[in-house]
Parts: C-alpha cells; sequence; structure tokens
C-alpha cells in the first residue's frame, strides 16, 4: 500500500497519552470531559460551535485481526458547520524487523462515495512518535484543573508513597518503550439530506501490535486541544 503524505495535523509532534494506563483520557478526554454526556462544546464567542458527534474506542481485543469494524451513531450533517471531521488516535506496539510496522484503516461516511485518497488512514511506525508516559497529577475541583508540579506531588506524598508513585512511572516507561502513537484526522463533505454513519475498518496490520485506537467524530471547528498533536 502506498505511503500517504501527512499534513500538519498529523506529523509525530504529540506527547503521547494512551488509553491502557491512567494517561489515556490527556487527549480526547480534554475535549469531552470523560464521563460526561456528549454535548457541543462552545468555542469562544462568535465562534461557531463545535460538534461532538460520537466517541468510541477499539481496544486490543477487537484489533486482534484485520477487517473488525465499529460505527459511528446515526447522525444527520450540518453543513453550515463545514465538514464532518473523523480523528483517528492510535497507538500501538512496534514488533516489525528493524522498528518498522504499519497499519491502515478504513474510514468513510454511510452512504456518500469519497475519493478512495480520503476513505482510509495510514499508519506506519517510522513515522509515529514514541510514545511517552505521562508522570503528572491533576487536579479537578469545581469544574477546574490544575496540574501539579513535580515538588507539589512530592509534598502532598509521605516518602513511601512518593518512592512508589515513581517506581510506578519507571516501571510503565519500560513497559511501554516500544509503543508509538500518532493523532491523524480526515474531513468529508456530507449533505444535510443524508442521514448515516461513520465507519472505521481496520485493514491491514503488519508489524504492530494494536494497543487501541480512539475516534472522536464531530463537526465545526476542531478543539484546539486535539490541534496540538
Amino acid at each position: 500500500m502506498p505511503a500517504v503524505p501527512m499534513s500538519a495535523e498529523s506529523q509525530p509532534k504529540m506527547k503521547s497519552s494512551g488509553f491502557a494506563v491512567r494517561n489515556a483520557r490527556a487527549i480526547i478526554g480534554i475535549v469531552l470531559g470523560w464521563g460526561l454526556a456528549l454535548v457541543s462544546v462552545q468555542a469562544p464567542a462568535q465562534e461557531p460551535a463545535t460538534r461532538i458527534i460520537d466517541h468510541f474506542i477499539m481496544d486490543r481485543s477487537v484489533l486482534a485481526t484485520t477487517g473488525q469494524r465499529r460505527s459511528s451513531v446515526d447522525f444527520d450533517s450540518k453543513p453550515d458547520l463545514g465538514p464532518v471531521w473523523v480523528i483517528l488516535n492510535y497507538t500501538a506496539k512496534v514488533t516489525g524487523p528493524g522498528g518498522d510496522g504499519r497499519t491502515s484503516f478504513g474510514v468513510f461516511p454511510e452512504a456518500v462515495a469519497v475519493p478512495i485518497g480520503e476513505a482510509f488512514m495510514l499508519f506506519q511506525a517510522r513515522f509515529m512518535a514514541n510514545y511517552q508516559v505521562d508522570d503528572t497529577l491533576t487536579l479537578y475541583f469545581a469544574g477546574k484543573s490544575r496540574v501539579l508540579t513535580r515538588s507539589e506531588i512530592r509534598d502532598a506524598m509521605t516518602a513511601e508513597q512518593f518512592a512508589q508513585y515513581t517506581a510506578a512511572i519507571n516501571e510503565e516507561k519500560k513497559r511501554t518503550s516500544d509503543w508509538v502513537q500518532l493523532v491523524q484526522t480526515n474531513r468529508y463533505q456530507i449533505p444535510a439530506t443524508e442521514l448515516g454513519k461513520i465507519h472505521v475498518e481496520m485493514n491491514t496490520l503488519e508489524g504492530m501490535q494494536p494497543i487501541n485506537l480512539e475516534v472522536l467524530v464531530g463537526q465545526g471547528p476542531v478543539p484546539a486541544e486535539m490541534m496540538a498533536y
């Protein structure tokens, strides 16, 4: 399968977050609030709203073999918000010789024809970022959050607790040292008259062991938090 050039949105510059461990929520979790209902997230005044249509995760049990498919909820497009976008956040372990490997996913709207180049996403290990374990802690209070500094974390724990915390982080870094991650985005022009789904299917898997794939479907401005990855 030919390589697919990546846009600036897809470049491997993210600080990885992953889902198999507790840092999993750093990327799309910021957008959804994890545990809250999927609702429209209002952008700053006079800016169009970001519409979150669906969010789901395909874990390693689902991605064990090719051909596995998940679909979004049925939705009606709102063209005034612009194209429907689909964001894939893929984390995998590299198993191929020389650190090489690739996974491709078919990503396409139901009942709407799209160019073949827009109907799939290719993840190549050599173009993906090394997974980085997030060793920060975040406090949430009254709808606000603050990331604790290293010294604040130390002060909040006993010496024994901090030693256990540090050991757990170091162990996680060793466990995920051969993981890679990348976020990519596709956009689709879907008429308002069409009611359908977005389908995501793993097509090929070579030299990689999937950890999970997180999918976010929406319209309007792509959340700023996602543009940072």
